[in-house]
């Protein structure tokens, strides 16, 4: 290689690197002069919580929770899939004493049947909830039940629903964490985050008066009023909108009102989780295995029959 060149190389590389030194050292000091500081409690908190990225805090994700949390913007109890556990451990990174909070779990008020020939036309558009409700209320005879689309269970990561044949969905206990994807997700807003320990639900969401509600639905609420003036001692049934709504505050749990509802519109889990059917009647008196015992008259005997005469010879 001719000298000339070699040079020029070597003068190429040593302009090259201090050019990327200076370079280097001035965003070294343009880092450091415009940081932004991130607070430690964020972090800490962001270690915490369970990274489900649910939005059931209100928040799109569980970086814009911790950020609201360590400003103090938000209580610490809001994250559903962390519960009481991840609350109490946030408490502990900002110092303060956090309230317990009921775990909840989503309830459908809807027990109608979906199928085909329920509906008033033949939908074959997207399949989303949402859309199909844009065209004339839905496909289904009832405007105010399951569409039965699915939204709610595609917005469920934790696989806690379960799309049902011709039924509304059914929410699988074990994996609900309450984050309420399902609440938002459905327009009809037909499913509703309860305490976990309660086990009486509402299957209805229909306004109607009874004679419109059997009209397009053979399980529906038909509005007798006898749950809510004639069975709850307790004050707990309300009758809003033609509809019963339970006050889980003064909900006692003693099941009358499921058990007494002539259209099973009230449910209480505790009989359908066992090996009555859902929304079973009050079980009829055991009839008894032996047979019914005599008369205590006897029955006279039949009378003989009458002999033939022989008759004489000729």
């Amino acid at each position: 290689m001719p000298e000339g060149a070699v040079k020029d190389l070597i003068s190429a590389v040593i302009v090259m690197g201090g050019l990327g030194l200076f370079l280097g050292i001035g965003l070294a000091l343009a880092s450091k002069k415009f940081a932004v500081k991130i607070d430690p409690k964020i972090e800490a908190i962001l270690g915490v919580l369970p990274g489900a990225n649910c939005a059931g805090c209100g928040f799109v994700g569980c970086g814009s929770y911790a950020e609201a949390i360590a400003k103090g913007e938000t209580p610490p109890n809001k994250c559903a899939p962390g519960g009481a556990t991840t609350a109490e451990k946030i408490g502990e990174v900002m110092g303060i004493k956090v309230e317990a909070t009921l775990p909840r779990v989503a309830r459908v008020h809807c027990a109608g049947c979906i199928s085909a020939d329920r509906t008033k036309y033949k939908y074959s558009g997207i399949k989303d909830c949402v859309s199909a409700v844009l065209l004339s209320d839905g496909p289904m005879i009832c405007k105010y039940g399951c569409v039965g689309m699915g939204s709610c269970v595609g917005s469920c990561i934790f696989g806690a629903m379960k799309a049902m044949p011709a039924a509304p969905p059914q929410i699988v206990l074990e994996k609900c964490v309450g984050c309420g994807a399902c609440v938002a997700a459905c327009p009809r807003k037909l499913i509703e985050l309860i305490p976990k320990e309660r086990h009486i639900i509402v299957r209805c969401a229909s306004r109607d008066k009874g004679k419109d509600v059997k009209a397009v639905c053979v399980t529906g609420c038909i509005t007798c009023m006898l749950c809510a003036k004639k069975k709850c001692k307790h004050e707990a049934i309300q009758i809003v909108g033609n509809i019963p709504v339970i006050d889980y505050t003064k909900c006692q749990e003693c099941g009358e009102c499921a058990k007494w509802c002539p259209q099973h519109v009230i449910l209480d889990l505790r009989v359908s989780a066992g090996s009555e059917p859902l929304g079973a009647k009050p079980a009829e008196p055991a009839k008894s295995a032996t047979p019914p015992a005599p008369s205590a008259t006897p029955t006279p005997p039949a009378p003989p029959a009458p002999q033939q005469q022989a008759q004489p010879g000729g």
